[in-house]
């Protein structure tokens, strides 16, 4: 990354010395953004969140409702993409500042890549500072 060079992702913006961090941003939730110096920046991390036993609980729905009657199963097609998704698991990025833990932001399964970029230019930055 050139020393002008931004990287944008629905997750914030990476400057050559700032980070925009989208503060509170989940599959529903507004964000709000929050400037930071990359000094004040300690660590960033990805996690992948995953809810294996609610996506077992709507496969399950997803096989009642197919036993009940032949239109259940075009209804078992929901609960059965929700279970995929829970399983297929949210990226979310933490960043840590030297003023304490920000909350987590989350996005939606397949912006699991952008997350990834993200991390990896917040880490670049830090590391030629």
């Amino acid at each position: 990354m050139s020393q002008q060079e931004k990287v944008v992702t629905p997750f914030g913006m990476v400057t050559s010395d700032h980070l925009i961090y989208h503060v509170q941003r989940g599959w529903l939730s507004e964000r709000s953004c929050q400037d930071i110096p990359l000094r004040h920046v300690t660590s960033v991390k990805l996690e992948i969140k995953r809810h294996p036993i609610f996506a077992i609980l709507l496969v399950l729905v997803a096989l009642a409702c197919q036993a009940v009657d032949p239109i259940g199963i075009l209804i078992a097609i929901i609960p059965l993409a929700f279970a995929v998704l829970l399983l297929w698991g949210s990226p979310l990025v933490r960043v840590n500042t030297t003023d304490g833990d920000l909350p987590p932001v989350s996005g939606l399964p397949w912006t699991r890549p952008e997350a990834e970029w993200f991390v990896a230019a917040v880490d670049r930055r830090r590391n030629t500072r």
